[in-house]
């Protein structure tokens, strides 16, 4: 059984859109994949020489045959000043890099994923705009666009992202290596066409593997369990996690269900002095939770591994909920408030809320944190200065009403 959520549920979300400056943990996230080599983030052309119109989207468009350059007709071309895009960044059409301390980080538009187009005229007196996807030589699609006063609203009342700016949202089929845009309007004719840099669709399965601790039950704890293997987020906080992910993305309910056990076997500690091994049967009974957690993580490993996940864009992350039977309340449920991860190993552990997920996440797919890796010269890297997120680009989310912005 599993849960789908991402493109979908981002093309389903309520036409709510907003423009926002990144998180660093939704930074973390896109880096993330990244360093994986998927497609939202990989560097590379992906866009092709793009779009050559073969045929008229509009009766002032004339005839076209170099990419919906004008050729004949009875009004001006349109002047366009800017074009952008935004999925997770708001970027230009070959895509953006930050530099690091060793290279440099592209990224690139996600391919069957819905992208915002942000278009600034030279003209004024624009009437009735309209955006052109092509694909390969072929007009595939015509979306008029939306005017200014229609701009997706900036986070806490502040400026909006720019004056002037028409959008439209292209869909996500459209979304292909090999795509270009054009404009053409009521009076004016169409414009040089851009190509823009699309890389092939990619999906991350997120494994959620909940280990059930110690006897604990939706009686005793107040959870749905069955709930954990999305981390009991709602069909909203899906939707706007998704939004903030570079690629198409599915969270898995792992195929082994759930780990479940009335006890667990703490591995012996050494010191001085030193612990032996004991079996604990309340949360109560850990004496050391990260020990805990970093003992779950040596398991979830070694099934990580075992089933050949290593390979594969898959990341298994083991949800706690364990319960303290010491408690004499109805709900008995013990927070774990730790997490941890083999940097790169694909798999990682913590406590049952989408923070440690998505913190956790990003080791396993080989980040360290951030400003540590800024400053790091010898194979790691992260863009912008000591960690924080000045150098960023405005970011762009689809789904959320609630707005944020950074610096």
């Amino acid at each position: 059984m599993y849960y789908k959520f991402g493109l979908e549920l981002t093309s389903r979300a309520p036409n709510r859109k907003r423009l926002i400056k990144k998180t660093s943990a939704e930074l973390l996230v896109v880096l993330a994949l990244g360093s994986m080599g998927l497609a939202g983030c990989a560097g590379g052309s992906g866009g092709g020489s793009g779009g050559a119109g073969a045929s008229s989207a509009s009766t002032n468009a004339g005839t076209s045959s170099s990419g919906g350059a004008n050729v004949a007709s009875t009004n001006p071309p349109v002047v366009v000043t800017k074009v952008e895009f935004a999925q997770t960044h708001v970027i230009p059409p070959s895509g953006i890099s930050w530099p690091t301390t060793i290279g440099s980080v592209p990224l690139i538009l996600a391919g069957q994923r819905s992208t915002l187009a942000l278009i600034q005229f030279g003209q004024t007196d624009i009437k009735n705009p309209v955006l052109e996807v092509w694909s390969n030589q072929a007009l595939v699609k015509s979306i008029p666009l939306n005017p200014p006063t229609q701009l997706p609203a900036t986070e806490g009342g502040d400026a909006a992202y720019g004056a002037n700016i028409w959008s439209a949202t292209i869909p996500a089929n459209l979304v292909t290596p090999g795509m270009s845009v054009n404009v053409s309007s009521d009076n004016y004719s169409r414009a040089t066409a851009t190509a823009v840099s699309v890389g092939a669709n990619t999906e991350l399965n997120m494994q959620i593997l909940p280990f059930v601790l110690f006897g604990a039950t939706n009686a005793n704890t107040g959870l749905d369990l069955n709930s954990e293997r999305v981390m009991k987020m709602t069909d909203q906080q899906k939707q706007q996690i998704s939004a903030g992910w570079p690629g198409s993305i599915t969270v898995v309910n792992h195929p082994l269900g759930q780990f479940v056990s009335p006890f667990f076997v703490m591995p012996p500690q050494s010191g001085n002095p030193g612990i032996p091994a004991y079996v604990a049967t309340s949360k109560s009974d850990i004496k050391d939770t990260g020990r805990m957690v970093s003992a779950v993580n040596d398991i979830t490993y070694a099934i990580h591994q075992s089933s050949g996940d290593m390979s594969l864009n898959r990341v298994t992350y083991a949800s706690i909920i364990a319960v303290d039977n010491t408690s004499s309340a109805v709900n008995k449920l013990s927070w774990i408030g730790n997490g941890v991860s083999i940097v790169g190993s694909g798999s990682s552990t913590g406590g049952d809320t989408y923070g440690f997920l998505l913190h956790e996440s990003g080791h396993a797919m080989s980040l360290h944190h951030s400003r540590t890796e800024y400053n790091d010269t010898t194979g790691h890297h992260f863009p912008y200065i000591q960690g924080s997120l000045f150098g960023s680009a405005w970011g762009y989310n689809s789904s959320v009403s609630v707005q944020r912005y950074h610096l």
